[in-house]
């Protein structure tokens, strides 16, 4: 199994808006920057994901259920499965 390994303290937002960008819930720049939009990418995931108890993108649920949509979605794109 496929697992993000990230000090809470310090998450790499880059990575984190890399990963929405590709499953496209995020289309600002990989900047490292906490703006609006990049908040709105990342409540949407959420909902989507179903993420009840969201509190914040650095979340472990949150991240390890990005990065499992971000491996699926990798892996569609692979194989050419649409």
């Amino acid at each position: 199994s496929y697992q993000l390994t990230i000090q809470s303290a310090e998450v790499d937002l880059r990575l984190i808006q890399k990963y929405l960008k590709a499953i496209g819930f995020y289309l600002g720049d990989v900047d490292n920057a906490l703006g609006p939009e990049f908040e709105v990418a990342a409540r949407n995931f959420a909902r989507v994901y179903r993420l009840d108890h969201y509190a914040h993108y650095s979340d472990r649920d949150f991240l390890y259920t990005l990065a499992n949509a971000y491996v699926l979605h990798r892996s569609q794109i692979s194989t050419g499965a649409r």
